[in-house]
């Protein structure tokens, strides 16, 4: 198995395992936050994978940290 990014708009997830041909491949977080907006239709689903992620786990609020991705104290 590849590595296999997340579709939703600016996830870092990799290592994806859940794809829908609709949308492409979405990590667990995604996937967990879409669950709880509980989609009722196709659409709904396409315009949560279009929306921007906020929280992504390598990010603080100058951008990409090295620091965060391995755990150090910054």
């Amino acid at each position: 198995m590849g590595v296999m990014a997340c579709c939703r708009r600016g996830c870092d997830g990799i290592m994806c395992h859940d794809y829908s041909v609709e949308t492409g491949y979405v990590c667990y977080e995604c996937k967990a936050e879409l669950e709880d907006t509980n989609p009722t239709c196709v659409q709904d689903v396409k315009d949560f994978m279009d929306t921007e992620k906020e929280n992504n786990r390598y990010q603080d609020e100058d951008g990409f940290s090295l620091s965060k991705m391995f755990g150090e104290e910054v």
